[in-house]
């Protein structure tokens, strides 16, 4: 909520990028990539909307920069990029990988990157403590769903041996 423009709100879709935004109840119109209109009062004023929810959200109006979506910090890439590359490292040491098959390579990669994304998106402006919660959260699913693959996949190439 912002004093002097009320509530300020942003959606973007995850795969397209593509943004909506509404500066109290008025929704902006699209006018370029990341420039819109905004008609208030019979004014009408060009909004920019640079960065994404990954890289920290900012609305400009005339000279005013509002941060919708704070800028991560280093440690919440850090922490989100884990379970990633856990993934890809438990998958290519092999005694690692004889405790606890999981399925690697290309879905791994995909499972890891998706509970990465997850993980950066909700960890923001939370305490270390949770932080680490949802970085260990994110990466025993993406363990576990990577794990269910392997057995999927061992399970039809035994049925369809047989």
């Amino acid at each position: 909520h912002h004093p002097a423009y009320g509530a300020i709100t942003c959606e973007e879709n995850i795969w397209s990028g593509k943004k909506r935004a509404n500066i109290g109840n008025v929704c902006l119109d699209r006018r370029k990539k990341n420039t819109y209109s905004w008609t208030h009062d019979d004014i009408t004023e060009d909004v920019m909307l640079k960065g994404s929810f990954v890289t920290g959200l900012f609305l400009i109006i005339g000279q005013e920069r509002i941060t919708i979506v704070p800028k991560p910090n280093i440690l919440d890439y850090f922490l989100s990029f884990l379970p990633f590359m856990l993934i890809l490292l438990w998958d290519y040491v092999p005694a690692l990988y004889t405790i606890m098959p999981i399925a690697g390579g290309g879905i791994g990669g995909g499972v890891g990157a998706a509970a990465s994304i997850i993980a950066l998106a909700k960890m923001r402006e939370k305490t270390l403590v949770r932080k680490l919660m949802i970085t260990f959260l994110c990466t025993i699913s993406a363990w576990v769903i990577c794990f269910a693959f392997l057995v999927l996949f061992v399970t039809l190439y035994y049925i369809a041996k047989y």
